[in-house]
């Protein structure tokens, strides 16, 4: 199933978009890998996620630039830079939410997906018992999980 956009995600600024989007990558590579099914539907939601405003040549020179990052810039100065580019709860909350899509869309939820989501709610401030209410709230906008067969 792909991702979802949430409400409220159109009113995004360019700016924020492509915080939110450096947030879901930092949880997807947080388990030192980027499984194919986590890269191809990062790409395909990509595109979605910003109707078509971010295309195949900025991703990747996206994606080289938070790499480069992932190598001199510590991870809590990272994420607090990005808190700064989420300047309000509503969209720290979706980035969060987008994050934790990423990370369940493979079928396994990570331990380090899990402690990484840990440290993007500590660092974007999120109240107690949000991470687990927007976990929540992601999984019931999805739908029901049929099951495999």
């Amino acid at each position: 199933m792909g991702i979802v956009a949430p409400p409220g995600l159109s009113d995004a600024a360019h700016s924020e978009l492509l915080a939110m989007l450096e947030v879901m990558y930092l949880v997807a590579t947080s388990d030192g890998f980027f499984s194919i099914p986590e890269r191809a539907e990062f790409l395909k939601s990509v595109e979605s996620l910003s109707e078509g405003k971010i295309g195949g040549t900025e991703l990747s020179e996206l994606v080289e630039v938070w790499v480069s990052r992932g190598s001199t810039e510590e991870l809590p100065v990272r994420l607090n830079r990005l808190a700064q580019e989420l300047p309000d709860l509503i969209s720290r909350r979706i980035a969060y939410g987008l994050a934790v899509q990423i990370a369940e869309v493979d079928g396994q939820f990570l331990e380090s997906e899990a402690k990484m989501l840990g440290r993007v709610a500590q660092a974007f401030e999120l109240a107690e018992g949000a991470p687990e209410e927007i976990t929540q709230s992601v999984r019931m906008s999805r739908g029901p999980r049929l099951p495999e067969h």
